[in-house]
């Protein structure tokens, strides 16, 4: 995590190739598993639109070994 006070913004970065949990029903079931990268933006944008955040997707980087990391910010 990278604090901004000039943007009054901190920026996250997620682990390399992690983007959470995620629970879909595979079966009529709820199921168990890590997210993708499309769930975990979706969950970004739910929680802006149900809770009135400010969280804003900044960058998508894909690393030296070909890992995908996502940076978003938030106001602080």
């Amino acid at each position: 995590m990278i604090l901004s006070t000039e943007a009054s913004r901190v920026y996250k970065i997620t682990y390399p190739d992690r983007f959470g949990k995620a629970y879909p029903c595979i079966d009529g079931r709820p199921t168990f598993q890590d997210a993708t990268p499309l769930e975990y933006l979706v969950r970004l944008l739910l929680c802006n639109e149900v809770f009135g955040d400010d969280l804003r997707l900044e960058q998508v980087v894909v690393d030296d070994h070909h890992m995908v990391r996502v940076v978003t910010s938030q106001p602080l």
